[in-house]
């Protein structure tokens, strides 16, 4: 299972390039190209302006997911209480 590193502390981004996001999506992983069968992860796609391919994250499990959805908002609060 992967885990995911996350900080309670503030992290310095400076010098790190960033590219702006024109769109988010999320959907469900299917195995079989036509949406059919039981979907086995769930993906997050971003488009990211001036970058040629979408970057895509796999999450594959249910703690995976909850672990990024709960360090967003947690982060989130901090930002914009």
């Amino acid at each position: 299972m992967t885990t995911m590193a996350t900080s309670e502390e503030p992290i310095n981004m400076a010098g790190v390039e960033f590219f702006e996001i024109e769109r988010i999506e999320v959907g469900e992983f299917h195995e079989l190209m036509d949406g059919e069968g039981p979907a086995t992860e769930v993906h997050l796609l971003l488009t990211l302006a001036g970058f040629p391919h979408p970057f895509i994250m796999r999450f594959k499990s249910r703690p995976t997911l909850e672990e990024l959805i709960v360090s967003l908002i947690r982060h989130g609060k901090a930002v914009w209480p």
